[in-house]
């Protein structure tokens, strides 16, 4: 597309896809961390995919563990079977079982959010790739120290300058 700023000036303005945050939105639906590789974004899809990793990880320490006291939980209660855990009383075997059953649970909550965050970062994403900066837009961050203000006095902060 061409755009015409004057008699001598033509700007070259790039082609958008319009429907691009929806295909990555929908990427990433289908597989994780394809709408950041659909976005070019090679470095988030390995976050993405350390994260789902990680709590995969998590998730399986967890229900490894969850099955283990639940078992000495149970054989604490039936007091008629051979106690094969003495080191663990009634209390500290329901105290193990229910910590890794809200593990368990946090995991699962985990997989959710991360699936959902993924979604929406690779939608974001693929919207700002719209947003063009141009070199007028600056911005400016000075410490303020021991400055002093009408009505305000003195004061230590920061000063921060925007131009466009």
């Amino acid at each position: 597309y061409l755009k015409i700023k004057s008699k001598d000036t033509i700007d070259v303005i790039q082609r958008m896809d319009i429907l691009a945050p929806s295909k990555a939105a929908f990427f990433s639906a289908v597989l994780p961390g394809l709408g950041q590789i659909y976005n070019k974004k090679y470095f988030k899809a390995g976050i993405v995919y350390a994260g789902f990793a990680g709590l995969i990880y998590f998730n399986k320490i967890s229900v490894d563990s969850l099955r283990k006291y639940e078992i000495i939980y149970a054989d604490k209660i039936d007091g008629d079977t051979i106690d094969g855990y003495p080191q663990f009383s009634t209390s500290s075997a329901k105290f193990f079982r229910d910590n890794y059953r809200r593990n368990r649970d946090v995991s699962i909550l985990g997989f959710v959010g991360l699936y959902a965050i993924q979604i929406i970062d690779a939608n974001v994403d693929a919207h700002l790739k719209e947003f063009k900066v141009n070199d007028e837009l600056s911005m400016r961050i000075t410490p303020a120290l021991y400055a002093q203000e009408p009505g305000l006095g003195r004061y230590n902060g920061v000063s921060i300058k925007l131009r466009f």
